[in-house]
């Protein structure tokens, strides 16, 4: 999946999740399950951001 893509997914869950809670409020069983949805899906564009940075590291480390 690209960060575009991921991007893209974020930013629907994320209005979904506004939607449900101005709806059913911020409590409701869906409204949870759409923000653990979302924090899903942050945690996996966060550690793609991180993931070329420790491969850079990685290597430098081992070219000696």
């Amino acid at each position: 999946m690209s960060e575009k893509h991921l991007l893209i997914l974020i930013e629907r869950k994320r209005k979904q999740l506004i939607k449900t809670g101005l709806k059913d409020g911020l409590h409701s069983p869906t409204a949870l399950k759409k923000s653990k949805e979302l924090d899903e899906l942050l945690n996996k564009y966060e550690n793609r951001k991180k993931q070329p940075f420790l491969n850079v590291n990685f290597l430098s480390t081992n070219i000696e």
